[in-house]
């Protein structure tokens, strides 16, 4: 797996998210998205020689920077103009501001155990390099239901994401997820042996939409959790494969007015295939109301 320019340090959160060639000075929020390609153009078309060597002239020149709106550093005026009009569409209130509460990407982290700011409820987890790549594996024996704890406690207008990856032996499917609010809280689980994505609270389903999993492709999940203005809450979830397009709308939902405690964000896992589950880029963020 590529890795991006961004750097995820376990319970450090979102340090630069900055592209080739610019001077940043801090992170940018995560609702912005992704900056602008430095290069201004898509070098997709070009072989990769040719990628490679404009890149290597790109990065070695330090000319052409400009300072960057908001006390961002300096960078190319492509840049410039990109964190202007986030900074124009947050000051409008187009756009509800969020922040990273939490990351980790598992690059730093120590090989062959849980990162120290993890608590492992059951099972063992442990980081695991494959490809020049280092994700959290949750083995594929013995079989049971898994879980481990991460990030701060947080409570309503929070949302968790990570990206997991399992394959199926035979018709032996993998269940996987993450969750808020501590062990008995409330999970985002994908079920492919059901053919479902769903809501649960603590080991109760209380929402499920029709979901198809593909094996051995990496899936982005997300649950949020947004408080409502007659004092109930609403849980929103989503997931999707490696290649494909994040989902405009939430696949599944649930509105309920009770109590949710405070807790942690979990990863959770349940190795049914009797093969390992990978977790990788993990985030805790505010969101909007």
């Amino acid at each position: 797996m590529l890795k991006s320019s961004a750097i995820l340090v376990c319970g450090l959160g979102l340090l630069a998210a900055a592209p080739a060639g610019a001077q940043v000075q801090k992170p940018f929020p995560h609702h912005w998205g992704q900056p602008p390609d430095p290069l201004g153009g898509d070098l997709g078309v070009y072989p990769a020689s040719v990628r490679d060597a404009v890149k290597t002239n790109f990065l070695s020149q330090s000319t052409n920077l400009v300072p960057l709106p908001g006390d961002y550093g300096r960078g190319k005026p492509a840049l410039a103009r990109w964190i202007a009009r986030n900074l124009e569409r947050d000051q409008s209130g187009a756009v509800p501001a969020a922040r990273l509460l939490y990351g980790c990407d598992f690059e730093a982290a120590i090989l062959d155990k849980a990162p120290e700011d993890f608590l492992v409820l059951d099972g063992g987890f442990a980081v695991k390099a494959e490809s020049g790549n280092r994700a959290l594996e949750l083995p594929g024996t013995p079989l049971d239901s898994y879980g481990v704890l991460f990030g701060p406690v947080v409570s309503n207008n929070v949302a968790v994401s990570a990206r997991v990856f399992g394959t199926n032996k035979g018709r032996r499917l993998p269940v996987f997820g993450v969750g808020l609010f501590g062990a008995g809280g409330l999970k985002l689980m994908a079920a492919p042996g059901k053919g479902l994505l769903e809501i649960l609270r603590g080991d109760e389903s209380i929402a499920r939409a029709a979901y198809r999993w593909e094996p051995g492709k990496w899936v982005s999940m997300r649950l949020q959790v947004r408080a409502l203005e007659d004092g109930a809450w609403q849980a929103e979830g989503k997931a999707w494969s490696e290649g494909a397009p994040e989902p405009v709308a939430w696949l599944v939902t649930h509105r309920e007015k009770s109590d949710l405690s405070p807790g942690r964000a979990a990863l959770w896992g349940s190795p049914i295939s009797s093969t390992p589950i990978l977790y990788d880029d993990l985030q805790v963020m505010t969101v909007g109301k």
